[in-house]
């Protein structure tokens, strides 16, 4: 039950990005996520779980400020 409620929001993500470029193509255990300048939007780093646990994509995040702005980030994922 809980696997499905990571599925779901793994895939608002996704279906997120797709909206803001419907040609990229997210194909499961192929595509990497790569979320950058995470420090602007705290909440991508606490998304990171839900794509650990759901498994069908891979995502990493940087920031040129994340050592600064560490602190502004409420959750901070495992894994």
């Amino acid at each position: 039950m809980a696997g499905s409620i990571f599925h779901e929001i793994a895939s608002d993500i996704v279906r997120n990005i797709s909206l803001l470029d419907p040609s990229k193509r997210f194909v499961p255990g192929e595509t990497l996520i790569i979320f950058d300048e995470i420090q602007e939007l705290p909440d991508v780093a606490a998304s990171l779980m839900f794509f650990k646990i759901d498994g069908r994509f891979d995502a990493i995040c940087s920031g040129l400020m994340l050592g600064i702005d560490y602190k502004t980030i409420e959750s901070n994922s495992v894994g």
